[in-house]
């Protein structure tokens, strides 16, 4: 695993990245991410110790966003603020409320793991998402609407193609 901070990697090294992924480093934080100035898409996978994210502030390039196993995190809100996020996958066990991803300007994709359970179970707020097109979740008897009814509004109000991450980095390549 990593056991280097990211504010310690070499500048000059970081200025072109474009995409980023962590997997199973010992991080606490995301301090030093503002050195990847390009950046426009972020993977962090098991990563058992991040509990801060807020330098996810300076991603103002960002536009795809993977947080999966990532349990400690204890405020995801500066998500919400990322001008540019169009793709969010959160696959950890907790998420205290979908608003903390709001006002979410560009997200047109939001995915949660199986195992994520939305403390407030207020499901309703992803219609309040301007461009948000689809939504994957597990339905639970506590949510006030289910997976499939969600889609079928976003649909209505929101008709239209949306792409899947595999298009998305297809279109990168091209």
């Amino acid at each position: 695993g990593l056991n280097l901070p990211l504010s310690e990697f070499p500048s000059g090294f970081c200025e072109t990245i474009e995409v980023l992924g962590l997997e199973r480093a010992n991080l606490n934080s995301l301090l030093g991410l503002e050195q990847f100035p390009s950046l426009e898409s972020l993977s962090l996978l098991d990563l058992l110790q991040l509990s801060d994210v807020s330098a996810l502030a300076s991603g103002n390039r960002l536009t795809e966003l993977d947080i999966t196993s990532c349990n400690r995190i204890e405020s995801c809100s500066v998500i919400g603020s990322l001008p540019l996020l169009e793709w969010l996958a959160w696959e950890n066990s907790k998420l205290d409320s979908l608003r903390s991803f709001l006002p979410g300007e560009r997200l047109e994709v939001l995915l949660l793991g199986q195992n994520t359970v939305v403390s407030d179970n207020d499901i309703g707020c992803l219609l309040q998402f301007p461009r948000l097109k689809h939504v994957r979740f597990r339905n639970r008897r506590s949510y006030d609407l289910k997976v499939l009814d969600v889609n079928k509004e976003l649909q209505t109000i929101r008709p239209g193609p949306f792409r899947t991450l595999a298009e998305r980095q297809l279109e990168r390549l091209l």
